[in-house]
């Protein structure tokens, strides 16, 4: 068994500025919260953390994360662009949370397959957003 807990604070916007100072505008990416792409913020707090342990010969994950805007100035970025939306004062967006397994299969073959909900809290709901999920399968070959 293994147990990971994370407390990320990454850059804010300063609301009198009027400028995007964001950490990363040009393209956010969140790739280490989860496997999902299709939500990203780059100025975001998070809490989160993951269990790992093996049963019946595969590395099974669960985890989980709890994303806010650092302030509430910052954007909520969509496919790599700010939602064009007022969010209030609700800083809480998303709450991700993944089931994942890892299996060899003989000596050059892995399959991973993970299934992430990522489930819209006051700030993303207050514009209208909804709860996704995204599965994955990919299948590795090493030679």
């Amino acid at each position: 068994m293994a147990l990971g807990l994370d407390l990320v604070a990454t850059s804010g916007d300063r609301a009198k500025t009027r400028a995007i100072e964001t950490f990363d505008p040009t393209y956010p990416n969140n790739g280490g919260l989860s496997d999902a792409p299709l939500f990203y913020q780059t100025n975001y707090i998070y809490v989160g953390g993951g269990l790992s342990g093996r049963w019946a010969d595969a590395t099974w994950t669960v985890a989980s994360n709890l994303l806010a805007r650092h302030s509430t100035t910052d954007a909520v970025y969509a496919n790599g662009r700010p939602i064009n939306a007022t969010f209030g004062t609700q800083r809480l967006t998303r709450l991700l949370s993944q089931l994942s397994v890892r299996k060899a299969i003989g000596r050059n073959y892995e399959i991973y397959a993970s299934l992430v909900r990522a489930g819209a809290l006051q700030g993303i709901r207050k514009v209208g957003g909804a709860e996704v999920f995204y599965g994955r399968v990919q299948m590795t070959a090493r030679f």
